[in-house]
């Protein structure tokens, strides 16, 4: 684990005033003693990353370290929270390194699938017919899930996505508002805590929980609407 050019990270529960904690822990003591054994950095700045509403309270919780070949290449930033409790943190790399080309990502066209032709339903049949016995339902699950997919790859073409961009949620249009209304309420609680900062801090934290569901449940339906209904309601389709 403690290798050169690398990263270690996450969420430890431990606590020490080295990362940005107001008091030690047995955890945070143990944690920085193995790193002064194996001479890693700190990247933390002492920025909390934990907002605690319940207990109005903050503490640095999320801890990265770096091997000291790297450490003074790499930068650490507290980001703005986008609906947990704990704040996302960037991590940069300054170095130049080789990264494989987005470009060549693949992704599968379920508009042009051959659903209606039987190719599918072929495909996987003939996989499922060439099962032998297996001993134990591990075994028999993944023989399964990857008959699926191999059939999948026969009936779906795949490709590039001209323009492609990550649909992540909370850079949707009904939650951008939410999401900075709560950071504004959050940086006033923290700058001057009341019973009133709380409540509203606490309503707008629940409606974006509840926006969050609403938008994923949307999506997954949208997809089974989209791509998954002509499979179920086709003719002579079967199961699969």
């Amino acid at each position: 684990m403690f290798t050169d050019s690398s990263f270690i990270l996450g969420d430890f529960n431990a606590k020490h005033t080295l990362w940005g904690s107001s008091v030690a822990n047995d955890r945070g003591n143990e944690l920085s003693n193995l790193l002064d054994d194996h001479a890693f950095c700190i990247l933390n700045d002492g920025t909390p990353t934990y907002c605690s509403h319940s207990y109005d309270s903050r503490d640095a919780l999320d801890v990265a370290f770096a091997s000291p070949d790297i450490f003074l290449s790499c930068s650490w930033t507290v980001l703005d929270s986008v609906g947990s409790d704990h704040s996302p943190v960037l991590i940069e790399f300054s170095q130049t390194h080789k990264t494989p080309n987005s470009k060549n990502a693949l992704f599968w066209n379920f508009k042009k699938a051959n659903w209606g032709g039987g190719l599918y339903k072929s495909a996987l049949h003939n996989s499922l017919s060439g099962a032998v016995s297996f001993c134990d339902l591990d075994s028999k699950w993944r023989f399964f899930k990857d008959s699926v997919l191999r059939a999948a790859c026969v009936a779906i073409p795949r490709g590039n996505r001209k323009k492609y961009k990550p649909n992540f949620i909370h850079n949707s249009e009904a939650l951008l508002p939410l999401l900075h209304q709560r950071n504004a309420l959050q940086r006033d609680f923290m700058s001057s805590p009341s019973p009133d900062a709380k409540s509203a801090l606490n309503l707008i934290n629940a409606n974006i929980k509840q926006l969050y569901s609403v938008i994923r449940r949307d999506r997954w339906n949208s997809l089974c609407e989209k791509d998954l209904t002509h499979v179920l309601l086709t003719q002579n389709s079967g199961t699969w």
